[in-house]
């Protein structure tokens, strides 16, 4: 028998659902931007390893005035290592690489589900500590973090339910089924990995710059695979923010928090002036309208609405994921102000 502990078996639970609700995807083909991505993109099969970064994720250079402008090459080296392994035809190797990055996310989704549950009873057992005085004895205290360890009380059972709920929630096979979704999915893995390394570099016993400076690497790659990404820098700022009551309780830990939200910052705002940079002169695409029927209108209250009504409409996905769709593009309703006779 295999000794498993309840920590252990929970991440297998999420991983073996998330593989096992995106497997099905893996008997579809090359569909609608993925012949763009894959079968028709030279950087994705056999151009030069260094084109990938001059090129956009489409395979035009990213400074031409054709190019989309979205910069993923970690993406695209993906799609070249599955090219590598198993052929241009194999769609099977391409999907199936997919469903393993949403595994992977899961699972990461309940670690970090489980860090903060930890960190939050943590919390409670040292204000529990500060009433009873009696409960901060080494016994007491060894009792809560074995406790913790072993997977026992509520965190555990929030973290799996966390991870299981992304893993089968619906609103992911916009991301899964395509495999450009690829870029979604690798983005997101990393943007997990760097909260963890900030999480851990960010405790209360002072600043771990090593761990500080892998979440910055680690929000750069996720950015050089989807460009969503380098909105992880304000999650990081964010996150810092909320645990601000436990660094007025430690000598140096509002000067230190100080600190890494200074660096934090910086990095983001060089990294975004060199994403820009990256784009060269012609800095945005020339969208038409069917393409993207929202940024062309005129009135900026009209586009101001619009965008305002596609977060509701995605936000509520979350909650009824009906009516959904690979590629929404010219379905993007346009809304404008009502006036009255």
């Amino acid at each position: 028998m295999l000794d498993v502990s309840p920590r252990e078996a929970s991440a297998l639970l999420v991983f073996l659902a998330a593989l096992l609700t995106a497997w099905t995807a893996n008997a579809n083909g090359f569909v609608w931007d993925d012949r763009s991505a894959v079968l028709s993109n030279a950087d994705a099969q056999s151009s030069g390893l260094l084109d990938v970064f001059r090129h956009d994720f489409w395979g035009t250079h990213i400074r031409s005035t054709h190019s989309h402008k979205s910069y993923r090459p970690l993406t695209v080296i993906s799609f070249r290592l599955n090219f590598l392994l198993a052929g241009e035809h194999s769609a099977w190797f391409y999907h199936f690489t997919n469903a393993l990055v949403h595994a992977l996310c899961s699972v990461l989704v309940w670690k970090v589900a489980d860090e903060l549950f930890q960190q939050h009873e943590r919390r409670l057992g040292e204000e529990k500590a500060t009433e009873n005085p009696q409960d901060a004895s080494p016994t007491a205290a060894s009792g809560r973090v074995e406790a913790a360890m072993e997977g026992e009380g509520g965190n555990l059972v929030g973290s799996v339910t966390a991870g299981l709920l992304f893993a089968v929630h619906p609103i992911h096979c916009d991301a899964v089924a395509s495999i450009v979704g690829r870029a979604d999915l690798l983005c997101t893995s990393l943007c997990l990995l760097a909260f963890m390394a900030y999480a851990r570099g960010a405790g209360r016993g002072g600043t771990k710059w090593g761990a500080v400076a892998l979440a910055l690497v680690l929000t750069v790659a996720a950015g050089l695979c989807k460009e969503l990404g380098f909105t992880n820098f304000a999650l990081l700022v964010v996150y810092d923010l909320l645990r601000i009551h436990n660094y007025h309780s430690v000598n140096g830990g509002m000067k230190s928090m100080k600190r890494r939200i200074a660096v934090v910052v910086g990095v983001g705002i060089l990294a975004a002036l060199v994403r820009v940079w990256i784009n060269g002169e012609h800095r945005h695409m020339e969208w038409n309208i069917l393409a993207n029927n929202v940024v062309v209108q005129e009135s900026r209250l009209t586009r101001t609405l619009s965008y305002a009504h596609l977060h509701a409409w995605y936000l509520w996905k979350l909650v009824w994921p009906r009516w959904l769709s690979f590629d929404y593009g010219y379905a993007d309703p346009v809304r404008h102000r009502r006036r009255r006779c």
